[in-house]
């Protein structure tokens, strides 16, 4: 139940945050902060401002790494979206999830700091690590990844 109340809380905190972004993303903009670096775009020169330190990241970058860490939560502690990953998985696949549980939300944690972030990089890099890293077999990284993926899009969406 508390772990419910968590996730709910979380979610909710996290959607009223960045609710908030767009509008402080403008008003940097505003506040002349930023730099102007000419870029070649095609054929002609153009001036586009530049911040020292670019984070290409956007809103849906954002939301998919709540959704990661979520995930990543869910891992290491329960709840619903664990229930959820689960369900599409064979009973070696969800031995295997059970057993590296804290290893993949670990994971997890490290992916969500990636910019640019997609529901499909998370799972390729889960895969990867599942059997680079893990030793996990095809079958049953690829099942994992994809569980994950779906939980993630669920989550988004």
């Amino acid at each position: 139940m508390l772990k419910k109340k968590f996730l709910i809380g979380f979610l909710t905190g996290s959607i009223a945050w960045f609710s908030i972004i767009p509008g402080l993303s403008s008003s940097t903009l505003a506040s002349g902060e930023i730099s102007a670096q000419a870029v070649k775009i095609g054929t002609s020169d153009t001036t586009q401002p530049l911040n020292n330190i670019v984070q290409p990241q956007g809103i849906k970058s954002t939301i998919v790494n709540i959704a990661v860490n979520t995930v990543a939560s869910a891992l290491r502690y329960g709840g619903p979206a664990l229930e959820y990953i689960v369900g599409f998985l064979d009973k070696k696949a969800a031995a295997s999830l059970s057993k590296n549980a804290n290893k993949i939300a670990d994971k997890l944690d490290y992916i969500a700091e990636i910019p640019d972030l997609t529901s499909n990089m998370v799972k390729t890099y889960v895969y990867n690590f599942l059997r680079n890293d893990l030793k996990i077999s095809g079958g049953t990284a690829l099942q994992i990844a994809d569980a994950i993926k779906a939980v993630i899009d669920w989550l988004i969406f």
